[in-house]
């Protein structure tokens, strides 16, 4: 047992009793100070919530007097707590149990409820708050349990019996499930990648990717064919998985890079492409890409039709764009000069000598 001075996260200070090996008191201390609230702020607070009585449902009179009896008991509580806090010690389990008892009284808003209540003894009412709490945690469970059971897809032919649950957040989904060498082949060829921190696999969600939902569906079928068991929460998005009907993903495309508004061209490596590409007007390899200039609008589009690349909707806004400013530029027809005033001098001499062989009559001989 040793005493410790610490400063609370409301920037409050304190002496308090701390029990256990010293990492344990370590690690109290830490999460005291970065998270807990000092005795008097709690009470402030919890105090502060309970002076609205607009929650509270029952008759005027009802409230009222309701409103009252909660302040008490309240108040009653965090006295409690804190005399077990100053004889056993503050530590993280003992705040936790604390917030889940303010949680529920605080979810008690009949005037009803803290009138009837009012002559039960404290410690038997956070008994029985107890008791309606890990019922409450339990049947949560068992839903929980349901839940995933109803989106678990098993395969007939199982190569395991771990679940890879795939989630959808958007910009990107993530499969998570226990080491499996199995589901770790499978998800890498389909180019998703590991995260760490997360410890889960990823695949990030662009415009050259397709929906979420196609990507997911996409991972959930390859791992029931490698006989893996899934987890998709999402109906549709499950059904996809099982019938293997979902959009494929798109390996040709044709991009805006913003860096230097030229578009990109990207494409499947193992597709001889590189020379077709290369073919487009002034186009430039850099980091596995070919970037070309919008202003060659014409012979993009044809080269996208003729070999099958897509073309995303920043891009295609480009080429609008220079087809556009291309359209409203002026041109003009040059005129040439008269055909005569080009001829030179001896052009003229030899077109003259050319034109005709016969003599004219003034330089004939009279004889």
């Amino acid at each position: 047992m040793a005493k410790y001075d610490i400063t609370y996260s409301c920037g409050h200070s304190a002496t308090i009793q701390l029990f256990g090996n010293l990492n344990d008191r370590k690690s109290k201390i830490e999460w005291l100070e970065a998270n807990a609230l000092c005795p008097e702020c709690c009470k402030r607070q919890h105090i502060g919530k309970l002076k609205d009585v607009s929650d509270l449902i029952g008759t005027e009179k009802q409230v009222a007097w309701a409103a009252i009896l909660r302040n008490d008991f309240f108040a009653e509580m965090e006295k409690l707590m804190s005399e077990i806090s100053s004889k056993n010690g503050i530590n993280q389990e003992l705040e936790e149990r604390f917030i889940k008892f303010k949680e529920y009284f605080e979810a008690q808003v009949t005037a009803k409820y803290w009138i009837e209540n009012r002559d039960v003894p404290i410690l038997k009412r956070l008994k029985n708050a107890e008791k309606a709490i890990n019922k409450n945690k339990l049947e949560t469970n068992e839903i929980a349990v349901a839940a995933k059971d109803e989106a678990t897809v098993y395969p007939e032919d199982e190569s395991t019996k771990d679940v890879a649950e795939i989630k959808d957040l958007r910009v990107r989904i993530e499969l998570k499930s226990p080491n499996n060498g199995i589901i770790r082949s499978v998800i890498k060829k389909l180019g998703w990648k590991w995260d760490g921190e997360e410890q889960c696999w990823y695949y990030k969600i662009t415009v050259t990717t397709g929906t979420s939902g196609e990507r997911i569906a996409e991972a959930g079928n390859a791992l029931l064919r490698a006989g893996v068991p899934i987890r998709i929460f999402d109906e549709e998005t499950r059904e996809k998985a099982i019938l293997g009907e979902y959009e494929p993903r798109y390996t040709e495309w044709i991009t805006l890079d913003p860096s230097s508004n030229c578009l990109k061209a990207i494409w499947d490596k193992s597709k001889d492409l590189y020379p077709k590409i290369k073919g487009l007007p002034k186009a430039r390899y850099k980091n596995g890409a070919f970037y070309i200039d919008p202003k060659y609008y014409e012979e993009i589009r044809d080269f996208a039709t003729l070999y099958n690349f897509k073309i995303s909707p920043k891009a295609n806004e480009a080429l609008l764009n220079e087809e556009e400013a291309d359209r409203a530029r002026i041109r003009i027809s040059p005129k040439t000069k008269n055909s005569k005033e080009q001829i030179s001098g001896d052009e003229k001499l030899n077109e003259i000598l050319k034109s005709s062989c016969d003599i004219l009559d003034d330089l004939k001989d009279d004889t």
